[in-house]
């Protein structure tokens, strides 16, 4: 049970750090567009307005399913555990 347990928390910190990826790229990528459109002349300015928004917002997105994930990540870490505790209760009165 010990080995499900930390292939689980071990699948968690993965996603977790992929996660984490995402959105540092998705910051990189928002700076390189802001750098871009300074760059650019003013007509292309609401392009740059328009990316940055639309990127911005993906990354919301992205942060809101991420803490949604932590908390059902959590809920069902929590059911494991009491499953478990079922699970060894029953065999020790199975014991006796």
């Amino acid at each position: 049970m010990n080995i499900l347990f930390d292939e689980h928390d071990l699948y968690h910190k993965q996603v977790l750090q992929a996660s984490l990826d995402t959105l540092n790229e998705g910051q990189l990528l928002l700076q390189y567009v802001k750098d871009l459109g300074l760059l650019n002349e003013s007509i292309n300015q609401h392009s740059t307005v328009a990316a940055c928004y639309e990127i911005e917002h993906l990354l919301g997105i992205h942060q809101d399913e991420r803490h949604q994930f932590e908390i059902e990540w959590d809920r069902n870490r929590k059911i494991l555990s009491e499953y478990v505790q079922m699970s060894e209760i029953r065999h020790d009165i199975d014991q006796v």
